[in-house]
């Protein structure tokens, strides 16, 4: 195992590009959706916490991921999902009929379908919070 004292050169070029606010600005060259402003398998892992949610086209989000996703690569999620709860749920499904128009946060989504759509391993699974979040693990191969 290697020690990386120093940031290295993607992650450095990655934060600035964030911090630049890049993501997402993007798009390909037929310009039909946002793309991350990242060479494809440059990433060893991908995370992103509560931001599908609030993304319009969460699969072209999940492709982008696991485009920028080196083999074997890991990608973590975390985000909010329907209930497990039924009464929790219900109250999810009235507050997205106000944020969901308003401020594009969705609370029914559940990434662990989509994900499992694309063909990544499922490594772990877990729910928190009245199992209103949920924290994935995947390998791409």
């Amino acid at each position: 195992m290697e020690l990386i004292t120093q940031p290295c050169q993607t992650l450095s070029r990655a934060c600035g590009e964030v911090g630049g606010s890049q993501l997402g600005g993007g798009t390909e060259p037929g310009g039909e959706r946002d793309v991350l402003p990242f060479d494809a398998a440059e990433f060893d892992t991908v995370i992103c916490t509560f931001g599908l949610c609030a993304i319009p086209d969460i699969d072209a989000a999940i492709a982008e991921m696991i485009r920028v996703l080196r083999p074997e690569g890991k990608l973590i999620l975390v985000d909010h999902i329907p209930s497990s709860n039924r009464i929790v749920r219900g109250i999810q499904r009235l507050l997205e009929t106000v944020t969901a128009p308003l401020a594009a946060e969705h609370f029914m989504r559940r990434p662990l379908d989509k994900i499992r759509a694309t063909g990544l391993e499922i490594e772990r699974v877990e729910r928190f919070n009245l199992g209103i979040v949920e924290r994935l693990t995947a390998r791409k191969h």
